[in-house]
Parts: structure tokens; sequence; C-alpha cells
């Protein structure tokens, strides 16, 4: 997160079955795979991932 890599992670916490979700921003999926390899939770569960293509705010105060 330091780094503006990771934007968003944490638990979903869906009655159906609780489930992590993260939003990374990386220039393609080269930039990515080394994230899931390092990531202790790679331990415990799998990694399913998707490009989305998102609007991002600016930053500029109101």
């Amino acid at each position: 997160m330091d780094q503006g890599i990771m934007l968003i992670y944490g638990p979903v916490l869906d009655p159906a079955g609780v489930y992590g979700l993260g939003i990374v921003d990386v220039k393609d999926e080269e930039y990515l795979k080394p994230l899931l390899v390092n990531d202790p939770a790679a331990r415990i569960g799998k990694y399913v991932y998707h490009q989305m293509m998102a609007v991002v705010p600016s930053q500029s105060p109101l």
C-alpha cells in the first residue's frame, strides 16, 4: 500500500462464505505474479484475477 500498488484489500463477509478481495494497480500480469507468489495468504488459498476497467476520480480538492 505504501508504494501505491495495493489499493484495497480485505475480507468480504459473504454469508455464503468469506473470501478475500484485493484491488491492485499494476501495468500487466507480469507485475502481479510476484505479488501473488510472495503473499503469505497464498499458503492457505488460491487466487483468481481479472483485469478491471476503472474510472478513478482526480485527487484535486473541492
